[in-house]
């Protein structure tokens, strides 16, 4: 093989996984290729996080007027809401990021990619070397096996992240983080949603206090919620698609959408070729994000945690041993947050059953209202922050909050979480006025009493 025809690395995905890879190994001097199939971005970019925050943020706002006082509610036009959605989304255009790779001198092959033995990554019918292989495929939508459903035309959350017209009702199959978000987003357009969820709480890994703040919200504001019921068959009526439960009951609505969790894209990847073993999880990797000799994963590919600041974190963990500084990945604090109205949070562990063999958790748990912040916000806010403290080291292991931008003040704890810092020091921390992340003050008080 000649080394000036081959690569130092090949990335096979161009998502936020596969670009935080590219771009650092090409800046230290690799020559690199980029193989993606659909676009540029990927899922994140084009029907994912960027275009499911942009469709929430108008109803957030008007939200946030209900709750406020002294101002009215502001209006909303749909029209201009999906030109701002389609131009967030570069109407699903790539054409300037995959300029931008080829200015640079990365090669970029638009193509499906097969690994074909050690070393080589077909596309297109070329075979092209490489001394390593990064694996950054993604995930898809995965779809329960309920009768009728296939005959349907249901959306996953590609179709629910790229609708022009608002559906009158949307009936949505599970009540995880993407069914809550876009459940929310439809019905601030004006849409009926009803959500069926087959775990007696909706978003299933969070705990059910938290969970319970987003329900009572949902209730609130008119979102129908089938709570421990499932589907179990579909099919089309003169009145819509109509859903049959467990129960006996039936649901219709003019459109439905199945967002029942993601599962790994690795279909006709070629991993066998190269020893990389693969399950519906996910590869197998290692602390550095090893998947085999020479051959690495990350981001949703790998079932570690379907997020972007994972995935974007497990490539500079795969930089970093590409480029002989190996560091391994620690993955105790993963922040998770559901950007609804009220906003639910969470880092860690959460729940005792969480807990591994002889740890003992301790928790101490404040309401929202004991922020002044939040009564600056409005009124109706639901929320809280639950801390939670491993009993025999003294140092935070999990937290979950509720409330306006949670997401934002759950990064204390998160920072927390990874380095270890011990409830006293914590304790001794001084906290700026009146900002929420002085929710803290209080539950830390709390487990230093029961730590002492």
């Amino acid at each position: 093989m000649d080394d000036a025809t081959r690569y130092d690395a090949i990335v096979i995905g161009v998502g936020t996984a596969g670009g935080s890879v590219i771009w650092p190994l090409h800046q230290a001097g690799l020559r690199v290729a980029a193989i993606e199939r659909e676009l540029v971005g990927g899922l994140c970019a084009y029907w994912g996080c960027i275009p499911s925050k942009t469709l929430l943020r108008p109803g957030t706002i008007r939200w946030e007027a209900r709750h406020g006082f002294g101002v009215g509610e502001p209006g909303l036009t749909w029209p201009e809401v999906a030109h701002y959605r389609n131009y967030m989304v570069r109407d699903w255009n790539d054409s300037a990021p995959v300029e931008e790779l080829k200015a640079a001198g990365i090669d970029f092959f638009r193509g499906e990619a097969t690994i074909t033995g050690p070393g080589e990554v077909r596309v297109n019918g070329r075979v092209l070397p490489t001394q390593r292989i990064v694996v950054a495929t993604g995930s898809l939508a995965t779809i329960p096996p309920i009768e009728g459903l296939k005959e349907i035309n249901y959306w996953t959350n590609r179709e629910a992240t790229a609708f022009q017209t608002v559906p009158k009702s949307v009936l949505i199959i599970g009540g995880g983080a993407i069914g809550c978000e876009l459940g929310q987003a439809l019905h601030g357009y004006g849409a009926q949603v009803s959500i069926v969820e087959a775990a007696p709480q909706l978003l299933g890994s969070e705990s059910p206090a938290a969970a319970t703040h987003l329900a009572k919200r949902f209730e609130a504001i008119g979102i129908r919620l089938h709570l421990g019921r499932k589907a179990v068959r579909f099919e089309e009526t003169a009145q819509g698609k109509t859903a049959t439960l467990d129960n006996g009951e039936t649901l219709t609505a003019q459109e439905v959408l199945v967002a029942t969790g993601r599962h790994a894209d690795t279909e006709g990847l070629g991993l066998e070729h190269v020893g990389v073993t693969a399950t519906k999880k996910g590869v197998k990797i290692d602390d550095h994000c090893r998947a085999g000799e020479n051959v690495w994963a990350v981001g949703d590919v790998t079932g570690v945690a379907g997020f972007t600041h994972v995935a974007d974190y497990q490539g500079y963990v795969t930089v970093q041993d590409i480029l002989g500084r190996p560091r391994p990945a620690d993955y105790r604090a993963i922040p998770r947050v559901t950007y609804t109205d009220p906003e639910v949070a969470s880092v860690g562990m959460t729940e005792q059953q969480q807990a591994p063999q002889g740890m003992d958790l301790v928790e101490a748990h404040v309401p929202l209202s004991a922020a002044s912040r939040a009564e600056t916000y409005g009124k109706g806010y639901q929320g809280g922050l639950s801390l939670v403290a491993d009993r025999q080291e003294k140092v935070l292991v999990g937290a979950w909050a509720v409330g306006p931008l949670a997401g934002e003040w759950v990064q204390f704890a998160t920072l927390a979480i990874r380095a270890r810092v011990p409830i006293q020091v914590l304790d001794d921390t001084i906290l700026a006025f009146p900002t929420f992340t002085r929710l803290y003050l209080e539950p830390i008080r709390q487990l230093q009493q029961k730590l002492s």
